[in-house]
């Protein structure tokens, strides 16, 4: 089984059903199978079989056919942050046969040939080729450099296959796409639309009005959101009555947004997938019965992210050992589909660096994270990264990055600096635009003599976030 197979198998079933709609043009599914192979013949002459193909598109119909093309040529797609800059993309593209990008971004610096998806050629490859992996997704660890996650066909199409059914010419409703497709949480939500028969909508990016209007004029059934764009289209006061299904997830949920959501949506079914690049995605669901449920029980795991669905188990570890439940400890995943980083061995036990707890029912909450990752809307930072920019800054001398509560973005970018000159933050910020994506850059600032340190000397993150806890509101300070 693999991803140029399933939409094969959906095709078969209805060929002239829509399968993808943008702001410009929408394909039936033999179209998006022939544009697949038009891109393929465009391919075709950079690549050999096992070759990575970079993919450095918006959200629009031409990524599915350019994915479509990687595994009909047998090589592998490497979906790349549209917002990077070209200092942070360049590195990740050293061993890509080629980049395949749009308009907007083909005067930039790639290094390697690119294909641009508005002047490829005309001629088709109708060839299939074989390669076992199928995506190479880029993450952020607690080092500077990104992982490279290595997916294969049977985890990431035996995934959509064993959790759908394929089409059968009755209306499966409209499946609407805002998260970026670099990410596996978009990808695998539109797979398994397509393979399962519903249409998709793909928005470049999110805005709470479009959406809105895009709920509105294409009768969408079905979305995934992160809880930041869950807060903006409440902000919108609509009542999109042909949704049906609202999944989040991606960061954590503040209970006020939820509790607004079930009130001024009360025809939605929502759920709450958590699941992390390595894992291909969902691990565990909290289902839209379990955010039915009226009793303090239920309504207390609301908290959670719920429990493991088919085929995964969960452990809680500290020190060595497994915890009983409501215990917390660092939550721990095995899995089929757990994939492996590049030139390492698939764990056996995958390490989420995540902190939490199970209750009696399985039922997971998590409380925090062991590693130093910031989620902000959604997108994971390196607070390492942000650090060592910091550094190359004139005058600072040490820094420290932490993630802060945000009421909209869930956490936003702190960071606690210790300079040996005056330092103006404004001018810091942007001076720190041209080195980093804009959603990296810090927010607040906290100018100091020096760092808190714990008691074996080392930097005390818990402490820093304290310190910007008790200043909320204040976006610089010059403490002691």
């Amino acid at each position: 089984m693999n991803g140029y197979l399933l939409l094969q198998i959906a095709a078969s079933i209805v060929p002239t059903q829509t399968a993808l709609i943008d702001a410009k043009k929408q394909w039936t599914y033999d179209e998006l199978l022939r544009e697949g192979m038009r891109v393929a013949g465009s391919l075709k002459p950079h690549v050999t079989i096992g070759d990575t193909v970079a993919i450095v598109l918006t959200n629009r119909v031409e990524y599915f056919a350019v994915l479509l093309a990687c595994w009909q040529l047998g090589v592998i797609a490497m979906p790349v942050n549209t917002r990077l800059k070209e200092s942070e993309r360049d590195a990740l593209l050293a061993d890509v046969a080629c980049v395949v990008t749009e308009l907007r971004y083909v005067e930039q610096s790639f290094r390697v040939p690119v294909v641009c998806v508005e002047s490829m050629e005309a001629h088709v490859y109708e060839g299939v080729d074989e390669c076992e992996q199928a995506l190479t997704l880029l993450t952020s660890g607690t080092s500077s450099a990104p992982k490279k996650v290595e997916i294969f066909h049977e985890q990431f199409a035996g995934y959509i296959f064993e959790h759908n059914d394929a089409p059968d010419g009755s209306d499966r409703g409209v499946y609407l796409n805002v998260v970026p497709l670099f990410h596996i949480s978009g990808l695998t939500a539109v797979f398994h639309a397509l393979y399962s028969g519903r249409a998709v909508v793909l928005q470049e990016g999110f805005h709470a009005e479009q959406f809105v209007k895009a709920v509105e004029q294409h009768r969408v059934t079905h979305t995934f959101v992160v809880p930041t764009m869950l807060y903006d289209i409440l902000q919108q006061q609509a009542n999109v009555p042909s949704l049906q299904q609202l999944t989040y997830g991606g960061a954590p949920m503040p209970m006020p947004v939820l509790a607004r959501a079930l009130q001024q949506l009360p025809h939605v079914a929502f759920s709450n997938a958590y699941g992390l690049t390595e894992t291909t995605a969902t691990i565990t669901a909290l289902t839209a019965d379990d955010h039915r449920q009226t009793d303090e029980v239920g309504r207390s795991r609301l908290r959670s992210v719920g429990r493991a669905i088919d085929g995964v188990h969960i452990r809680i570890r500290r020190d060595g050992q497994t915890c009983a439940p409501y215990e917390v400890g660092v939550v721990e995943v095995q899995s089929a589909r757990i994939n492996r980083y590049a030139g390492h061995d698939a764990p056996t036990w995958f390490v989420t660096h995540d902190e939490g707890y199970v209750d009696d029912e399985g039922y997971l909450f998590l409380t925090g994270r062991s590693s130093d990752v910031i989620v902000r809307g959604g997108e994971n930072i390196a607070a390492h990264e942000v650090e060592q920019a910091l550094l190359h800054e004139p005058g600072i001398v040490q820094a420290a990055v932490v993630g802060v509560e945000h009421e909209r973005w869930g956490e936003e970018v702190a960071a606690i600096v210790v300079t040996n000159g005056a330092v103006d933050a404004e001018q810091l910020r942007t001076s720190l635009k041209t080195k980093l994506a804009t959603f990296k850059v810090p927010t607040r600032f906290i100018f100091v003599e020096k760092l808190p340190v714990s008691t074996t000397g080392k930097v005390d993150k818990r402490q820093i976030k304290r310190i910007f806890n008790e200043q909320k509101g204040n976006s610089v300070q010059h403490g002691e």
